[in-house]
């Protein structure tokens, strides 16, 4: 309308100096007392990735997230975790693909590994070492629980602030 203005809104993108984009999948940093057990949630589903990653947290876990199998061998290969959950269909390779490969060598071959899955029964990791299989929709305090039998359980849940104007530090 003439007289009156107009306001314009733009979203742009961040961008570091090189010119590459921040990624929109940036994983968010939960600050846990050191000493933390980490855990590995490996779950193709977005939703489900994210609700069994906020409940460990909750519960006084560290928390590294895969989407694929691929992702999963990866981390497997670059860091040792206390524990990992897999969920037994995955886009890229089935979990018991990923399970195969993490039992013949590396950092986490002993790691307990607790499936999380649609597809609820013993025949379907039958002869790998698993600690247990939880059927979906699975009650977060059922990972806490199956997290503990193996022996897997958080030092301290004290919070920790951290205050800062720049949510990338």
């Amino acid at each position: 309308t003439p007289g009156k203005g107009t306001i314009f809104y733009a979203v742009l993108p961040r961008a570091f100096r090189t010119g590459e984009v921040i990624s929109k999948k940036r994983k968010e940093q939960v600050m846990l007392p050191p000493g933390s057990p980490q855990i590995l949630v490996v779950e193709d589903d977005p939703n489900d990735r994210v609700w069994i990653a906020r409940a460990l947290q909750a519960a006084g876990y560290g928390v590294e997230t895969a989407a694929t199998g691929a992702e999963a061998l990866v981390s497997c290969r670059e860091k040792r975790f206390d524990a990992i959950t897999l969920d037994i269909i995955l886009p890229d390779m089935s979990g018991r693909a990923v399970l195969e490969k993490l039992r013949e060598r590396g950092l986490n071959q002993q790691t307990p590994v607790i499936v999380i899955t649609l597809l609820a029964g013993k025949g379907i990791v039958a002869g790998f070492q698993v600690i247990d299989i939880l059927s979906k929709p699975v009650a977060e305090s059922e990972i806490v629980l199956a997290l503990k039998r193996c022996g897997v359980v958080p030092r301290s849940r004290r919070p920790i602030l951290v205050v800062d104007d720049d949510r990338s530090a």
